[in-house]
């Protein structure tokens, strides 16, 4: 059985916070998928709270996508999905379109007006009802804040697959 992408990546060698391109996907059509990592927590030595990450995540994914819409640059490359990571450590987002490096400064001063956003927000978080969310009761806005802090006290990196490449031999 293969091994999944992400578990080739040294996760001793991943710092936070940090953005990392953890896949690229050119479709039969010719298309570009584009899978990002944000690494809000090292592996291995912390974690997000689960109701902070549930609340980051409805608030994240929604900041997110407004910056890439009303980027005239980055409106044509649609955000699919943006996920936390179930190691509690940071969020996957899947992108329609191709990057080049420079882009990611972009998407960081994205990431870090996101947490800006959290922490000026204080209404009732998207889509945490009955109706919109599997788990509505469980979120926490102050927890999600806490996380945005940790994010915007710190300079956020840009990783390197060559550089986290895993060495099977770690895994036999």
């Amino acid at each position: 059985m293969p091994i999944l992408d992400s578990f080739l990546v040294d996760h001793t060698k991943i710092k936070s916070p940090s953005l990392r391109e953890a896949k690229i996907i050119k479709t039969p059509l010719g298309d570009y998928i584009t899978i990002f990592d944000f690494r809000f927590y090292t592996p291995n030595t912390e974690i997000m709270p689960e109701k902070g990450i549930h609340t980051l995540e409805h608030l994240f994914s929604h900041f997110m996508r407004n910056y890439f819409n009303k980027d005239k640059n980055f409106c044509f490359r649609q955000i699919v999905d943006i996920s936390p990571m179930g190691c509690r450590t940071g969020f996957y987002m899947v992108v329609i379109g191709n990057f080049v490096y420079e882009d990611y400064k972009i998407i960081i001063k994205y990431w870090k007006n996101s947490m800006l956003d959290v922490l000026k927000f204080d209404d009732n978080i998207f889509g945490a009802n009955i109706y919109q969310c599997g788990s509505y009761v469980f979120h926490s806005l102050i927890e999600a804040k806490e996380i945005a802090v940790k994010i915007l006290d710190k300079k956020i990196i840009v990783l390197n697959n060559n550089d986290l490449f895993l060495n099977e031999n770690l895994i036999k």
